[in-house]
């Protein structure tokens, strides 16, 4: 691995922040890196779960599955408990990212957290300038501030032109989730 590890933000209102990610954490595990992806937000039971758990130790993952449904939909006492399971999640981002036990390292929806007010901002700004040197990082969300941008490597912005959930199909297993 190079001595060089950089900080990727992949968001937009398109689908396939999370797949690009994840496309990436492939690719790097076949490279001989280990992997960890803390999930900010995801309530549900995706397919990338099996897959992850197939790779074994080359790829990990922390999320805490008792949320309950989408932010919009939680009642105040929903949303406090959200709130205290998303400050353990990032407190396990941080003990992972300053570990020196991975390679890369995947913020999921990190951004989304940021954008609900259930995470400061500066926080991750933190992360990023603090960041260990060799270690590539990865934030992905819907919107991304201008200084998250600017304290980034690489942004990319996947932008929706044409959804089929626009037509009335809904998500699909093993391709949505």
């Amino acid at each position: 691995m190079e001595n060089n590890g950089y900080i990727h933000v992949y968001m937009g209102d398109g689908k396939g922040k999370t797949t690009c990610a994840l496309g990436l954490a492939f690719r790097s595990i076949g490279a001989g890196f280990k992997v960890m992806m803390v999930q900010f937000l995801k309530n549900w039971h995706t397919s990338e779960l099996d897959s992850i758990k197939l790779l074994g130790d080359k790829f990990e993952i922390f999320r805490i599955e008792s949320k309950k449904d989408f932010t919009y939909n939680l009642n105040e006492e929903e949303l406090k408990l959200l709130r205290e399971e998303i400050k353990i999640e990032l407190n396990k981002a941080k003990e992972f990212i300053n570990s020196g036990n991975y390679d890369l390292i995947i913020l999921d929806e990190v951004l989304g957290a940021i954008q609900g007010g259930f995470i400061d901002e500066f926080e991750i700004i933190e992360i990023m300038k603090n960041k260990p040197k060799n270690l590539e990082l990865i934030l992905t969300g819907r919107n991304a501030s201008k200084d998250i941008i600017d304290n980034a490597d690489l942004v990319s912005r996947i932008d929706k032109v044409k959804h089929y959930y626009d037509n009335g199909i809904l998500a699909r297993v093993g391709i949505e989730y």
